[in-house]
């Protein structure tokens, strides 16, 4: 039996991103949990910083969560 898969593109930015994520880790889809993944990683800023920790944290992006956590302690943290 043959199958048919529907191949194209999928285009993240600001506006879908967030939304896009959740859907594909609800559906456990790899590579675009990966690319939303870095594309945030991209956008990370003194000023989001602690929004995408709290996101990342909720739905379990591990990698993501960490990333940020990172971020906040060189940029927050006083040694």
């Amino acid at each position: 039996m043959k199958s048919n898969y529907l191949l194209g593109r999928l285009e993240i930015h600001q506006d879908n991103v967030t939304n896009v994520l959740i859907a594909a880790h609800l559906f456990n889809i790899t590579e675009i949990i990966e690319a939303c993944c870095k594309y945030i990683e991209k956008q990370i800023h003194p000023s989001n910083c602690l929004g995408i920790y709290k996101f990342a944290s909720q739905h379990d992006l591990h990698e993501l969560t960490q990333t940020a956590w990172n971020y906040i302690l060189v940029k927050f943290c006083v040694f």
